[in-house]
């Protein structure tokens, strides 16, 4: 409202003005200065009336969208540090999980290799055995056959002596001492 009424006064002394810028001062009449103002309070109701509103709405939409704007800023502003922090928050719980993931390989790993080495340490104890086992077989079969080969020799040894000479006495002591011998 200031500043209407100094347009006001400008526009009441510039007609006074120019007057004095052309030769000197006058007064001006009654009847112009009354035209003048109404002339100028048409001006005034004309500009208030039609032109002020649009203006003055315009002036509000643009001070509106520059604190829409304002405070989306802000909120992007806001949005964007919790974004941050909620990245923070997903970074750190995916290191935890994969630290986690890791130690639990390894321990599934070590697990495996444990078991792997202990069915191993039951394989060779397995194969010992069975090994020791066909090792014993072996040897009574061995013992068998040499149990036979020794009682073919036995006979033929007999056979042989029983060609060359026949003595009761002398075959009874060989056989009694064969017999000491097996």
């Amino acid at each position: 409202m200031k500043r209407l009424y100094w347009l006001l006064a400008v526009v009441l002394l510039l007609p006074a003005s120019a007057m004095a810028a052309e030769g000197g001062l006058k007064l001006l009449s009654f009847t112009t200065l009354i035209g003048e103002i109404i002339t100028f309070a048409i001006l005034v109701w004309v500009v208030m009336k039609y032109v002020w509103p649009p203006l003055m709405n315009a002036i509000e939409n643009r001070q509106k969208e520059i604190a829409d704007g304002l405070a989306a800023a802000e909120r992007g502003h806001q949005e964007l540090a919790d974004a941050d922090q909620t990245k923070a928050t997903i970074l750190s719980e995916a290191r935890s999980k994969g630290s986690d993931m890791v130690a639990d390989s390894k321990q599934r790993g070590d697990a495996i290799i444990d078991a792997a080495r202990q069915e191993a340490e039951n394989e060779k104890a397995r194969i010992i055995e069975q090994g020791q086992r066909d090792l014993d077989a072996e040897r009574v079969a061995m013992h068998r056959a040499m149990e036979e080969k020794l009682g073919s020799l036995i006979i033929s040894g007999a056979e042989q002596i029983l060609r060359r000479e026949v003595d009761t006495k002398t075959h009874q002591d060989i056989i009694d001492s064969m017999k000491k011998a097996v």
